[in-house]
Protein backbone atom coordinates (compact mmCIF):
# COMPACT_ATOMS: atom_id res chain seq x y z
CA UNK A 1 0.00 0.00 0.00
CA UNK A 2 1.24 3.49 -0.74
CA UNK A 3 0.05 6.97 0.17
CA UNK A 4 -2.22 7.11 -2.89
CA UNK A 5 -4.26 4.26 -1.41
CA UNK A 6 -5.21 6.23 1.69
CA UNK A 7 -7.44 9.30 1.65
CA UNK A 8 -8.13 11.40 4.74
CA UNK A 9 -11.58 12.93 5.01
CA UNK A 10 -12.63 15.24 7.80
CA UNK A 11 -16.30 14.55 8.12
CA UNK A 12 -18.45 16.71 10.34
CA UNK A 13 -21.44 14.86 11.66
CA UNK A 14 -23.89 17.14 13.33
CA UNK A 15 -24.62 15.13 16.44
CA UNK A 16 -26.05 17.36 19.10
CA UNK A 17 -26.13 15.70 22.47
CA UNK A 18 -27.65 17.02 25.69
CA UNK A 19 -25.14 16.94 28.53
CA UNK A 20 -26.98 17.73 31.79
CA UNK A 21 -24.14 16.20 33.83
CA UNK A 22 -21.80 19.00 32.79
CA UNK A 23 -24.56 21.63 32.59
CA UNK A 24 -24.03 21.98 28.84
CA UNK A 25 -27.07 22.34 26.62
CA UNK A 26 -25.56 20.49 23.69
CA UNK A 27 -22.28 19.41 22.18
CA UNK A 28 -21.34 19.29 18.50
CA UNK A 29 -18.97 16.42 17.75
CA UNK A 30 -16.67 16.03 14.76
CA UNK A 31 -14.88 12.86 13.72
CA UNK A 32 -12.02 12.27 11.32
CA UNK A 33 -12.60 9.37 8.97
CA UNK A 34 -9.65 7.71 7.26
CA UNK A 35 -10.62 6.11 3.95
CA UNK A 36 -8.45 3.25 2.69
CA UNK A 37 -8.84 1.07 -0.40
CA UNK A 38 -9.53 -2.56 0.53
CA UNK A 39 -6.83 -4.82 -0.88
CA UNK A 40 -8.01 -8.00 0.90
CA UNK A 41 -8.65 -10.78 -1.61
CA UNK A 42 -11.96 -11.55 0.16
CA UNK A 43 -13.47 -8.28 -1.08
CA UNK A 44 -14.45 -7.44 -4.65
CA UNK A 45 -12.83 -4.42 -6.28
CA UNK A 46 -14.16 -1.00 -5.40
CA UNK A 47 -14.58 -1.41 -1.64
CA UNK A 48 -13.04 0.98 0.89
CA UNK A 49 -12.46 0.83 4.62
CA UNK A 50 -13.60 3.77 6.73
CA UNK A 51 -11.54 4.00 9.93
CA UNK A 52 -12.79 6.22 12.78
CA UNK A 53 -9.64 6.40 14.92
CA UNK A 54 -11.08 8.44 17.79
CA UNK A 55 -13.70 5.73 18.43
CA UNK A 56 -11.54 2.73 17.53
CA UNK A 57 -14.08 1.65 14.89
CA UNK A 58 -13.78 0.48 11.29
CA UNK A 59 -16.40 -0.28 8.68
CA UNK A 60 -16.44 -0.55 4.89
CA UNK A 61 -18.54 0.35 1.88
CA UNK A 62 -18.59 0.30 -1.89
CA UNK A 63 -16.71 3.31 -3.21
CA UNK A 64 -15.51 6.25 -1.16
CA UNK A 65 -19.03 7.62 -0.73
CA UNK A 66 -20.30 4.21 0.40
CA UNK A 67 -17.53 4.01 3.00
CA UNK A 68 -18.37 7.52 4.25
CA UNK A 69 -22.06 6.62 4.54
CA UNK A 70 -21.17 3.44 6.44
CA UNK A 71 -18.95 5.50 8.79
CA UNK A 72 -21.76 8.00 9.41
CA UNK A 73 -24.18 5.19 10.18
CA UNK A 74 -21.70 3.47 12.50
CA UNK A 75 -21.00 6.71 14.40
CA UNK A 76 -24.75 7.23 14.82
CA UNK A 77 -25.16 3.70 16.19
CA UNK A 78 -22.21 4.16 18.54
CA UNK A 79 -23.70 7.39 19.92
CA UNK A 80 -27.14 5.80 20.32
CA UNK A 81 -25.59 2.93 22.27
CA UNK A 82 -23.72 5.34 24.57
CA UNK A 83 -26.92 7.35 25.16
CA UNK A 84 -28.82 4.16 26.02
CA UNK A 85 -26.15 3.11 28.50
CA UNK A 86 -26.19 6.57 30.14
CA UNK A 87 -29.99 6.52 30.42
CA UNK A 88 -29.86 3.12 32.15
CA UNK A 89 -27.33 4.41 34.68
CA UNK A 90 -29.56 7.25 35.84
Amino acid sequence: MNIRDVILHLVQYDYRILCPTFNIAEVLMQYSVLIEAVTDSGFPDGYYYAHIPSLGLTTHGFGIEGAKIAARDLIGLWIAEKKAILSLER
